[in-house]
């Protein structure tokens, strides 16, 4: 269910990013994520349901992993991007590896529903604080990235 949303949005997300910049999608898809994370962390909202996931992944998630993977393969030489590849798929993995640690640390005393739901307030937070602030310093449609806007040699 997961790739399949996050799959939905990608192509917009690339499409995006090729009229506006990788910004516009980045800062839009951490702003999803923290909406999605903090209604979730809202006391009384239910967790119980697979409804719950569509706020966080439909949009959020898909609108993310475009922009990044563009903004470093576009900062890079072509000859480099086989590298780059793999250091984005590395921190990648690193992030999901440190974001399941976290969860556990925060579940680590139970995992009743207000402990959940501060951990959402909490990732929604930092969608906020530190995803949108990191995003928004992506490329912007005033200066390219884009390896096919640069000129030869360049």
């Amino acid at each position: 269910m997961v790739a399949v949303l996050v799959g939905a949005a990608a192509p917009l997300a690339g499409w995006l990013a090729d009229r506006r910049s990788e910004r516009l999608p980045g800062v839009v898809g951490f702003l999803a994520a923290a909406v999605g994370l903090l209604v979730l962390g809202i006391p009384g909202v239910s967790l119980r349901s697979a409804i719950t996931l569509v706020p966080l992944i439909s949009v959020g998630l898909g609108l993310l992993f475009v922009p990044t993977s563009r903004a470093a393969l576009n900062s890079t030489q072509a000859a480099a991007h086989g590298r780059t590849a793999a250091l984005l798929s590395v921190g990648g993995l690193l992030g999901a590896a440190v974001g399941a640690g976290l969860a556990g640390l925060a579940l680590s005393g139970g995992a009743d529903a207000a402990t959940v739901h501060g951990a959402l307030l909490v990732a929604g937070a930092a969608c906020v604080v530190i995803g949108i602030s990191a995003a928004a310093r992506l490329g912007t449609a005033d200066n390219p990235t884009s390896a096919l806007e640069l000129a030869p040699g360049q």
